[in-house]
């Protein structure tokens, strides 16, 4: 009996010596603004480092649910670019034995590979990888949920489709810096009133946190004609959108257009929406001069010759 009791003592120890040094998921399901779009293997993840500093290597597989950027749109946290319409990462909930929160870490502050991480942005549904997170934490975790988020700052050039009141328009191109809070563009009739470009400049941007959270952006653009001269008024949101879980995302402009040209300033309505994210081209990023009082021609659309 007293071998039989030493034998369980010692398989007791080493099963908790075991569990101290691992972690397992509170939740295979991957939190955060990116909800539903990655899954955690579930399985003991061993903590590798001491004096409360670790690294923990996840499994994690793509999910069928839609992302709002592409690999060519998006930079990490870990390593930002400026050029990037998307910065994205993954952060960590710890928990102790008992499943009480002892640390969160968000994506933004949270160390991890951003080589690895730009990997997991590029996976197809099915598709797995690995991630590599490095945290500090006074008491030794025993479980996990692991985050992935995003924050939008900007639209990069993207044509919209649409109309104006009774007015259908084309090559309606605007730049939205949300960081900033700048937009410029520019855009034609289909129907009458045809003619030139009409340029949308001294854009505003109202950033504020519930409407973030939406991912809905208020927006004020002014739009110019020759020398100047205010022709018109946009007034109206920036919305990313999807229809459903799975379909791709896509920009809408929605809002009133005060026309200024007349006597009688008249109103109209508009709904614009661009094509799919999945599908918008990686284009030249410096096309626009943002300054909120300047529009600057370039070689790419040659704006002056217009005129």
């Amino acid at each position: 009996m007293k071998t039989i009791k030493l034998l369980f003592t010692a398989a007791c120890a080493l099963t908790l010596a075991s569990c101290s040094n691992s972690i397992t998921p509170e939740t295979t399901e991957v939190g955060g603004n990116l909800l539903g779009c990655y899954k955690v293997e579930a399985k003991d993840y061993p903590l590798e480092g001491k004096d409360g500093r670790y690294t923990v290597t996840f499994d994690l597989e793509r999910t069928d649910v839609s992302m709002p950027f592409t690999e060519e749109t998006v930079s990490t946290f870990a390593d930002p670019s400026d050029d990037s319409d998307f910065v994205a990462g993954f952060g960590i909930v710890l928990y102790d034995k008992n499943g009480e929160e002892i640390e969160k870490i968000p994506a933004r502050k949270c160390d991890g590979k951003a080589e690895q991480q730009m990997k997991l942005f590029g996976l197809a549904s099915g598709e797995k990888g690995k991630l590599s997170l490095r945290f500090e934490c006074t008491e030794k975790p025993a479980k996990f949920r692991l985050v992935a988020q995003y924050d939008w700052l900007r639209t990069g050039p993207v044509v919209f489709d649409g109309s104006i009141g009774k007015y259908g328009v084309k090559n309606f191109e605007v730049d939205f810096n949300l960081k900033k809070g700048l937009a410029a563009g520019k855009y034609q009739y289909k129907t009458s009133p045809a003619g030139s470009f009409l340029y949308i400049r001294r854009g505003s941007i109202l950033v504020d946190k519930e409407s973030k959270k939406k991912n809905i952006f208020k927006f004020k653009l002014a739009e110019c004609g020759n020398y100047d001269l205010i022709t018109g008024d946009f007034n109206g949101t920036l919305s990313l959108k999807r229809d459903s879980e799975t379909s791709p995302y896509y920009y809408e402009m929605e809002g009133t257009f005060t026309s200024m040209i007349s006597s009688t300033d008249k109103s109209y309505s508009f709904t614009l929406k661009s094509k799919p994210l999945s599908e918008i081209d990686n284009v030249d990023k410096a096309t626009y001069d943002m300054e909120p009082y300047g529009y600057e021609a370039t070689e790419v659309y040659n704006f002056w010759d217009i005129w």
